[in-house]
């Protein structure tokens, strides 16, 4: 229980730290080219665990052809990362949640839908601020609470950082949609 507690406030702790950085507008981006695809796969596989766990189908779609990305993969991989953790605590068990991959007029589009409750129409203009925790639309399938409510701001920090937008769209009890759009650059700029 204590090593356990002690890696939940580790982590909190450099969440709170990233944040910090995103709002000074200190995030050092070690931007090199990337595939996304690789990225999603990995998070993907790391994940499968917890999904399995409680009892959720985790599928990913990948565009065959992807353009390659000047991207910070390891801020990146934290961003998707944060997107499947939620999604997979917010859905019961025996449901499913979904990664696509697509390029999308001049950028590429990941998307992470899942089939839980939803959220709901009064709670969706909060979900990107920080210590914001929509418990009561989407309860978490593990009654796994322990999240400080900074996983979406990090999320929008990190792909704002890159130059990209998120959007969120979702209905109470018909899961959520959760999508990056990033640019694609040119050459040159990689």
């Amino acid at each position: 229980t204590m090593r356990r507690e002690i890696d939940r406030l580790s982590r909190m702790i450099d969440d709170l730290f990233e944040l910090a950085q995103i709002d000074a507008g200190a995030l050092r981006l070690n931007r090199t080219p990337t595939d996304l695809r690789e990225i999603v796969a990995d998070v993907a596989d790391a994940m499968q665990v917890q999904a399995r766990k409680n009892n959720i189908s985790v599928a990913v779609d990948c565009a065959a052809e992807m353009p390659e990305l000047s991207l910070d993969g390891a801020r990146m991989e934290r961003a998707v990362a944060n997107l499947l953790r939620n999604a997979i605590e917010h859905t019961a068990a025996g449901g499913t949640v979904e990664l696509r991959l697509a390029p999308a007029a001049g950028s590429v589009e990941l998307t992470v839908a899942d089939s839980g409750a939803g959220i709901a129409a009064e709670e969706m203009p909060h979900i990107w601020e920080r210590f914001y925790r929509g418990e009561k639309s989407r309860s978490r399938a593990g009654g796994n609470g322990d999240g400080a409510g900074l996983g979406l701001a990090i999320v929008r920090g990190i792909v704002e950082a890159h130059g990209g937008s998120v959007s969120a769209e979702s209905a109470a009890g018909q899961g959520a949609t959760f999508s990056i759009r990033l640019p694609i650059e040119t050459r040159r700029s990689l």
